[in-house]
């Protein structure tokens, strides 16, 4: 370290590094008596070989949990046996029937000109297809 923060950080873990190796000579006595009580301790518990009892079994579940089915489904997820599923085949051309009240309603066409110059036929004008021209104004 050449630089006296470099030095302040350094002597503060030099001194916090040194605090724990003479904590650790000062209780040379205490872990001496605690391995002598730890091989006292491991001696007994070596001598009686017991079997390690299983723990009890999982009850099954009711009847009625399962539905009469091989799966049930937990949080979106199907657990057992996936049943089998067979799509519809369908020909070239064939789909299902649409859905009621999805039909989509164009705008109605309206001549352009017409509306720029403020007339009030823009809906039956011939201007409001595109290769027509207005009938009512000229550009």
């Amino acid at each position: 370290p050449k630089l006296p923060c470099h030095i302040r950080t350094y002597i503060r873990q030099w001194m916090k590094n040194q605090r724990s190796k003479d904590l650790f000579e000062q209780s040379k006595s205490g872990r001496e008596k605690l391995d002598e009580l730890n091989s006292i301790e491991q001696a007994e518990d070596a001598a009686p070989n017991q079997p390690i009892p299983l723990p009890p079994a999982i009850p099954q579940p009711q009847p009625g949990a399962m539905h009469n089915e091989p799966y049930t489904i937990v949080a979106n997820s199907l657990i057992g046996e996936l049943p089998e599923s067979r799509g519809v085949k369908r020909k070239r051309g064939d789909r299902g029937k649409d859905k009621e009240g999805t039909k989509r309603k164009p705008k109605p066409r309206r001549c352009l000109t017409c509306l720029q110059q403020g007339g009030q036929y823009f809906t039956t004008c011939k201007g409001r297809w595109p290769n027509g021209k207005c009938q009512y104004y000229s550009k």
